[in-house]
């Protein structure tokens, strides 16, 4: 008879208790993202919708960097060459950036932010089997890649570009950039 009522006892479900609700009216001071498109959202939640303290992706990358370079052939991998150049990125909308720096006739480099400490760079060029980006420094090459933010050091950032000339030749650019302003 015990036997029977230890097994219908631990066969029976399990009824989680309610907790109290977590609101300023119980001392909640906490403020949190609520939304869906910011890299920050629900930060901090349980708390306080507010969408004040949201960081939109776009927010992540706008200021001045410090780009340092490493360009190589993608065929061979050979090293071609470093330099280091200032980087500006100007916010468009919470998502959009346009980069400036890159190159010399002032042309801007535009470049898509996700709430993952993403950005690419959009496409404009060439078709469903290229897919090679966009236009770069107003001639015949185009550009295409990633800039990835660090999420510890929010100064940070990591570019993987690839740029095709219009002579077929392919160099990537690989790099770090730190925030200056």
């Amino acid at each position: 008879m015990a036997a029977v009522a230890v097994v219908a006892v631990s066969c029976s479900k399990y009824k989680d208790k309610k907790g109290p609700a977590f609101t300023a009216a119980n001392g909640d001071t906490t403020h949190y993202c609520n939304d869906a498109t910011a890299a920050n959202y629900n930060w901090g939640f349980p708390g306080i919708p507010d969408n004040t303290v949201c960081i939109y992706p776009a927010d992540l990358y706008v200021g001045k960097y410090v780009f340092h370079d490493s360009v190589s052939l993608q065929s061979t991998g050979l090293p071609i060459f470093v330099d280091t150049f200032i980087l500006t990125f100007h916010k468009i909308n919470n998502s959009r950036l346009a980069v400036t720096g890159f190159c010399a006739n002032g042309d801007s480099l535009f470049i898509t932010a996700a709430p993952t400490f993403l950005a690419s760079v959009d496409t404009t060029e060439g078709d469903s089997v290229t897919n090679w980006g966009q236009s770069l420094c107003g001639v015949a090459d185009t550009i295409n890649g990633s800039f990835v933010k660090d999420r510890v050091f929010d100064s940070l950032m990591y570019l993987s570009l690839q740029v095709a000339s219009d002579t077929g030749v392919v160099t990537l650019h690989i790099g770090t950039a730190k925030k200056i302003q």
